[in-house]
């Protein structure tokens, strides 16, 4: 078995436990009582109902890394976007418990996922389109969107110079530029 296929088996089985574990964990966002400035009803959390983008994302990239390991194993194309992927998929498995626990954590994390992700989205191929880069496109667009979010909870809740107002504003804003510029650098 070649390097690249063990990677791309391994991608394929980081996203079923990434995918998996919701059904492990209790996680609804984050515990309002974990910051030393409750968030009840915090102002840059999304809707319940946004949540439910994760079904989808989790099958898009259940999908497209079995795809990949299975019918591009040794894609040279493929395996540049792997191993970035691989490391935010594994950090991700691990970050519904942790964000249980312990938010400020939780907000690292999600940033190291971020960062992994745009990695990995900047060395897709860009053909086939559907196979591979708009997954990882869609994880990374709602990984931005949760990671300012995150930052604005726990700044927010740690009474961090603005109040949570503002920080819901930084998040809309920062949240909307990440997002442009990736699109200018990844079409």
């Amino acid at each position: 078995m070649t390097q690249n296929k063990m990677i791309a088996l391994a991608l394929f089985g980081a996203a079923l436990l990434f995918a998996a574990m919701p059904f492990f964990t209790s996680f609804s966002g984050y515990d309002p009582d974990a910051f030393p400035v409750p968030q009840n009803d915090p102002p840059a959390q999304p809707a319940g109902y946004a949540f439910s983008i994760w079904g989808p994302i989790y099958l898009v990239l259940v999908l497209s890394t079995g795809w990949g390991a299975f019918r591009h194993p040794d894609d040279p194309a493929w395996a540049p976007a792997r191993v970035p992927l691989l490391i935010s998929l594994l950090i991700g498995a691990a970050w519904l418990p942790i964000a249980e626990a312990n938010p400020p954590v939780a907000t690292v994390l999600i940033w190291m996922m971020l960062i992994a992700g745009l990695v990995a989205l900047a060395r897709t191929p860009a053909t086939p389109r559907l196979a591979f880069r708009a997954p990882v496109a869609l994880y990374c667009g709602w990984l931005a969107a949760a990671s300012w979010v995150s930052v604005a909870l726990t700044g927010a809740g740690y009474d961090l110079i603005f109040g949570p107002y503002l920080w819901a504003l930084i998040a809309i804003v920062a949240a909307t530029a990440t997002a442009l510029a990736v699109l200018a650098r990844i079409p």
